[in-house]
């Protein structure tokens, strides 16, 4: 099952399957919406990327892993903090009354970690069900895309590995940069992805003229959420151009630090 707990002092095997919930957490009055949403952001994130001789799937799973990782933060800003649920700090290592641990480096530039923010990545303890994603976690969805194509999702390891060189490298020229084969490197850093394309994926998903939605838009809470619906989805539809666990591999090496970065640097 997916509720397995994954922190940084702790090593859970790979679960047996990915699990995601038929059940959205919009159901049903939102299902429209959402929708909407999924749609649009996909023909946007294909269409953006675009070129003569099509997409390069290694730069779309870029683009989709950038924005899901800060659309993480995003949503606890919108729904946590602002909300007044929770303050902006965290004290230790561990959620332990804040919303995020924050980072301050020389420059003055902010990183947020915690576990609220990585419960919107990966799986995570059960305290933090009223705050985070529950069990609609950006790994549940790509790794049951993995799964379905019959490869095996990157395991808790891997992504240990991943959280670790973002703690290790922030306020660095390495902080963000995709550790992959060179045959599969983007052609547009995660954060280059982000800057470009956040101010226009958070447009659309906030759009309020969903047919018969009755003007309402898509709760933030629910961004990062929809947008693993999107990183399923293109998993899927590109599975015969890049091998899904590759992909997810390259989703999350974009996600991880993207979620961590200072939001006052972002357009």
């Amino acid at each position: 099952m997916l509720g397995k707990i994954f922190g940084r002092r702790r090593s859970p095997k790979l679960p047996e399957g990915a699990y995601v919930e038929n059940r959205m957490p919009w159901e049903p009055d939102g299902s429209v919406i959402a929708g909407f949403a999924v749609t649009n952001v996909v023909d946007y994130v294909i269409g953006d990327l675009k070129g003569p001789r099509g997409v390069h799937v290694e730069s779309l799973m870029t683009l989709v892993g950038a924005l899901a990782g800060f659309s993480a933060q995003h949503a606890i800003w919108e729904t946590v903090v602002k909300t007044g649920k929770l303050p902006e700090h965290g004290v230790g290592a561990d959620f332990n009354g804040g919303a995020f641990v924050v980072v301050t480096e020389q420059s003055g530039e902010k990183f947020y970690f915690g576990d609220l923010l990585n419960s919107f990545l990966v799986p995570q303890e059960a305290k933090l069900a009223s705050f985070g994603p529950g069990p609609h976690t950006l790994w549940g969805f790509v790794a049951s895309a993995v799964m379905q194509c019959g490869r095996e999702p990157i395991g808790f390891d891997a992504i240990s590995d991943i959280f670790a060189n973002a703690s290790k490298t922030i306020g660095t020229a390495f902080f963000g940069e995709p550790r992959l084969p060179k045959q599969h490197q983007p052609a547009i850093s995660p954060r280059r992805a982000l800057n470009r394309a956040w101010p226009k994926v958070r447009a659309i998903l906030a759009r309020d003229d969903a047919p018969g939605a009755g003007a309402r838009s898509l709760w933030p809470g629910h961004w990062p959420i929809a947008l693993g619906v999107v990183a399923r989805k293109l998993v899927l539809d590109t599975k015969d151009a890049l091998d899904p666990t590759m992909s997810m591999r390259i989703l999350f090496e974009a996600a991880i630090p993207m979620s961590k970065v200072d939001p006052t640097t972002v357009p």
